[in-house]
């Protein structure tokens, strides 16, 4: 009977091999799936040779046991062993929004799917450059539900004007591997809103390419932004608000005013620090935590940041202003010249570059 409670650490430690042998394809998976660093898996390795040991021990034991009902369940649990770590896997591909994104209709943005984009009757129009391979939007652009929607490496889409913005209902998987720019006004929402409940709505925008917000529009993170590593950068002049999940593998340059209300992590993966690039937060305009906001790489600090409740910072250099009244942690902090840490003193070591 010992060897049936065997099935949730052996189980467990098979998922976490499946899941490091699928990271390339986490964009697939979701953000929830980040690498691994390498004291993990030296961990794992230690680990894995103790559990495997003792499963061929079981396997060999069972396979002598005589027939009996106490073997079957031990034929069972071996299956099960095996068997529980791949619908672990698929269970978020299942769950995770949008909702049965392998079955929904994808596209990629071109010609065709530029001209055919659902603009708002009445509040402007769709079209299609072939030179600069690029959409322009003006106007309310209302996306269906439940659609997957490419942006390729060598094309953009451009949302303009201050009547311009994202509307869509349902569940909607935005992948951006070229550029998306917001300009002149434009607003855009990646939404979670499950007050209706005949008509939720979530989207998720997993960016490999370049986001750029100008300084006249907004972008709302309410549902899940994913900034992927090595290749997805943010650069925000305009007012960036997150609302809800932010996960950066790379660069967020701020330049104009970036909220955080919720969660934003910031975090390295054995990808970009076998590349030497860790991940980094680049401040020159104004940045406000009023929830958590977590980074494992470099944070340069040029405009002003404020932070009401915790942030972690990593490694930091303050060039300008920090004003804390919350929680401020991380590795270390470098002070220069006529920088400001006010009013109250964080909670990391403060090193002066003065």
């Amino acid at each position: 009977m010992t060897f049936l409670f065997l099935l949730l650490p052996i189980g467990g430690l098979y998922y976490y091999i499946l899941a490091f042998i699928v990271a390339p394809f986490s964009s697939a998976l979701g953000p929830d799936f980040a690498g691994f660093g390498s004291g993990f898996m030296i961990l794992l390795a230690g680990t894995g040779v103790g559990y495997l040991y003792v499963l061929s021990s079981y396997i060999a034991y069972v396979s002598k046991r005589k027939q009996d009902t106490k073997r079957v369940l031990m034929m069972a649990s071996l299956a099960g062993i095996f068997v529980s770590p791949v619908l672990i896997l698929i269970f978020p591909v299942v769950l995770y929004s949008p909702t049965n994104q392998y079955a929904t209709p994808a596209s990629t943005l071109g010609e065709e799917t530029c001209q055919d984009l659902p603009v708002k009757e009445g509040t402007g129009s769709a079209s299609w450059s072939a030179e600069s391979q690029e959409c322009t939007v003006t106007g309310i652009l209302v996306f269906p539900s439940d659609r997957i929607l490419t942006i390729g490496n060598t094309t953009t889409l451009t949302i303009s004007g201050n009547t311009s913005r994202l509307e869509y209902w349902g569940y909607y998987y935005l992948i951006n591997e070229g550029t998306l720019q917001l300009k002149d006004g434009a607003t855009f929402i990646i939404p979670r809103d499950y007050q209706d409940p005949e008509n939720p709505r979530e989207g998720f925008l997993g960016n490999r390419g370049l986001i750029v917000v100008d300084g006249t529009s907004t972008l709302v993170n309410q549902g899940r932004l994913e900034n992927v590593e090595l290749v997805g950068k943010i650069l925000n002049y305009g007012t960036l608000e997150n609302r809800g999940e932010l996960f950066s593998n790379h660069l967020i340059e701020n330049r104009g005013m970036l909220m955080n209300y919720e969660y934003l992590w910031s975090y390295d993966t054995d990808l970009t620090l076998s590349e030497g690039k860790p991940v980094s937060i680049v401040n020159y305009g104004t940045m406000n935590n009023l929830d958590k906001m977590e980074n494992s790489g470099t944070f340069h600090n040029y405009g002003t940041v404020g932070n009401y409740h915790r942030l972690d910072a990593g490694i930091m250099h303050n060039h300008a202003i920090i004003y804390n009244v919350g929680e401020l942690v991380g590795t270390e902090l470098y002070n220069y010249c006529l920088a400001e840490i006010t009013p109250d003193a964080p909670s990391i070591p403060v090193r002066s570059r003065c």
